[in-house]
C-alpha cells in the first residue's frame, strides 16, 4: 500500500513557513510522503505583449527546486520526498502537481501578519479556495502544530459536499486522536415585512436539526467508532456560527466543505467557506465534493 502524500505551496519566504511546519508535523503523525510544489508565476498578458522575456529553462527549474528543498530544511530540519517547481498560473500548476503526485492534501499558509497586525489571505490561497483540487489546508501562523490541543470542528448542513467535510474532520481526529465536534448553524426565519425573526418558524427549524443532526450523529458513530464525537445546533448564519465556535474552542482544525446547498453556479466558494477561510483564527480545511 502507497503512502499517502501531502502536497505543501511555498513561495519561497519565511511567510510561509507555517505550512512547513505544519506539514512535517502531519506527515510525521500520518506516514505520509511530503512534496513541496513552487509555482513560477508568469503575468501572461506582458509576456504575450513581449514587455517580459523571460526565458526559464531547465537550469532556472533546477535553481528554483533547489531553493524550494533549501526553505523546507530550513523551517523544518529535513528535507522532502520530492519538490516540483513548474511555470504557469497557480491555481492551474498546483492542480497538475495534486494529480500527479496523487496527494489528498494541499497545504499552504493564511499569510502574514501586517502593519495593522491583522492576519490576512492572500488572492492565490482564496483562488485555489474556490475550486481546491483536493482538501485544501489553509494554516494560520499562529496555528501550525497540528497536534496542539482542542478539537477538529466541523460544520454541516447535511449536503452532499458537508458529508465529505465530515468524513476528513472525523478521520484527522482519528489520527491525532483528537475529539470531533460537528456544528449545524440554524439560519434564523425572518419576517422581511416587519423586519423581525419569526420565533415559531425558528424553533420548527431548530427541531428538524436537531432530528438531522442525531441522524448524521448515527452515520458518524458506525462509521468512526474511535472518534469521540459531540454535536451542537446553534441559531445564526452559518459563517457567524462557525467563526464564533472557533473562538470559543479554539479548535486545532476547523474544516468546512466548498460548498453546500446554497451553490451558485457563479460561486464555486460559498460565502461561508469564504469567510470562514479569511476571517477564522486557527488553521482551516476546505474539503471539495467527494468525487463520483
Amino acid at each position: 500500500m502507497s503512502k499517502p502524500t501531502i502536497v505543501v505551496a511555498t513561495d519561497l519566504t519565511v511567510d510561509s513557513a507555517p505550512a512547513a511546519h505544519w506539514t512535517r508535523r502531519l506527515a510525521t503523525a500520518r506516514g505520509a510522503r511530503v512534496v513541496v510544489a513552487h509555482v513560477v508565476e508568469l503575468d501572461m498578458a506582458e509576456w504575450m505583449a513581449a514587455r517580459l522575456r523571460i526565458q526559464v529553462g531547465e537550469g532556472e527549474l533546477e535553481a528554483a527546486a533547489g531553493l524550494a528543498e533549501a526553505w523546507y530544511r530550513e523551517h523544518t530540519a529535513c528535507a522532502p520526498d520530492a519538490v516540483d517547481v513548474r511555470v504557469g498560473p497557480c491555481h492551474a500548476v498546483l492542480a497538475d502537481v495534486v494529480a500527479d503526485e496523487k496527494a489528498d492534501l494541499l497545504v499552504m499558509s493564511k499569510s502574514v501578519k501586517g502593519a495593522v497586525t491583522s492576519v490576512f489571505v492572500g488572492s492565490r490561497v482564496l483562488h485555489v479556495a474556490s475550486r481546491p483540487p483536493c482538501t485544501l489546508v489553509v494554516v494560520h501562523p499562529e496555528h501550525d502544530e497540528p497536534a496542539e490541543a482542542g478539537p477538529v470542528v466541523v460544520g454541516t448542513d447535511f449536503s452532499v459536499a458537508a458529508r465529505a467535510a465530515e468524513d476528513f474532520a472525523a478521520g484527522h481526529a482519528e489520527h491525532l486522536g483528537a475529539p470531533l465536534e460537528v456544528v449545524h448553524a440554524v439560519r434564523p426565519p425572518r419576517l422581511p415585512a416587519l423586519g423581525i425573526e419569526d420565533p415559531v418558524a425558528l424553533e420548527e427549524a431548530l427541531r428538524w436539526a436537531r432530528d438531522a443532526v442525531t441522524e448524521d450523529f448515527g452515520r458518524l458513530r458506525a462509521d468512526w467508532p474511535n472518534v469521540d464525537l459531540d454535536t451542537r445546533v446553534v441559531g445564526g448564519t452559518p459563517s457567524e456560527v462557525l467563526l464564533e465556535e472557533a473562538r470559543r474552542r479554539a479548535p486545532r482544525l476547523l474544516v468546512v466543505g466548498q460548498t453546500g446547498f446554497g451553490l451558485k453556479l457563479a460561486e464555486l466558494l460559498g460565502s461561508t467557506a469564504r469567510k470562514v477561510v479569511k476571517q477564522a483564527p486557527c488553521t482551516v480545511a476546505v474539503v471539495p465534493p467527494a468525487k463520483g
